[in-house]
């Protein structure tokens, strides 16, 4: 037996965890122990894997990649430009497929980091209340490229959730119960508000997170202020904004 394999499945397991995700899932191979393994994985990076509307960069198969890319070898000059929309659509599903195997080999167990780039809105959702509903989740990153995605109303009532960043959403409302009790961190890059709920929505969710410590707002259309008392650092950027209401301020 080799010295790795000697160690117990938590050490192994918190080694494994500072691989890249595709490097961990391919130790899934090496045995029904390290199948398990894999499922225990507490973080679910998936930045790495960007859907960017032409390939899926990644998948647990090379030899899916092998038959693409033979595939693509015979395709004659006459019909490129209908192959490489069913290309995207080839990846698009790929993706998709992808997302949900690294999802379902985890099981049920909590993931405490989740974070994904991608510019498809119909899954998305049900990824994101899968994470909340194993419960113990710590940190989120969602990278959409679309304007109109939806969160789920249960990630403004999580209450493991320290750090939250968010590109590319448009969040329309919060719900009544809205509280964050451990969160930390904040970021919103590139995304909307409902213009009649412009400046009641920021306000609010400020309001439900009492132990906020850093908060970044990029490249929103505008801004009127902020308002905290826990808050100790604020960086804006690309955003009209008006003033900064709040103490002990560190810059």
């Amino acid at each position: 037996m080799d010295k790795i394999s000697s160690l117990p499945d938590g050490v192994i397991n918190h080694i494994l965890s500072f691989l890249p995700l595709k490097q961990f899932a391919q130790t899934s191979v090496l045995s029904k122990r390290w199948r398990i393994l894999f499922s225990f994985s507490p973080n679910l990076d998936l930045l790495e894997y960007k859907y960017d509307g032409i390939m899926c960069q990644q998948s647990f198969e090379d030899s899916e990649d092998d038959s693409e890319n033979d595939s693509q070898d015979d395709i004659e000059d006459d019909s490129e430009d209908e192959s490489e929309d069913d290309s995207k659509n080839d990846s698009r599903g790929s993706f998709v497929d992808f997302i949900d195997r690294v999802l379902a080999v985890s099981g049920n167990f909590p993931i405490k980091k989740f974070a994904i780039s991608c510019d498809i809105g119909f899954r998305t959702d049900r990824w994101i209340r899968d994470v909340l509903n194993r419960g113990g989740v710590l940190d989120i990153d969602l990278r959409l490229g679309i304007d109109d995605a939806h969160l789920p109303s249960e990630i403004f009532t999580c209450k493991t959730l320290v750090e939250l960043k968010l590109t590319g959403f448009c969040i329309k409302e919060l719900p009544e119960d809205t509280f964050l009790p451990a969160f930390k961190k904040l970021v919103l890059k590139s995304v909307q508000f409902t213009m009649s709920l412009l400046h009641i929505i920021p306000k609010k969710l400020l309001s439900a997170c009492p132990v906020l410590e850093e908060l970044v707002i990029d490249g929103l259309l505008s801004y009127r202020s902020v308002s905290s008392r826990s808050l100790r650092k604020l960086t804006i950027r690309h955003t009209e904004f008006d003033g900064f209401d709040g103490s002990d301020l560190l810059t």
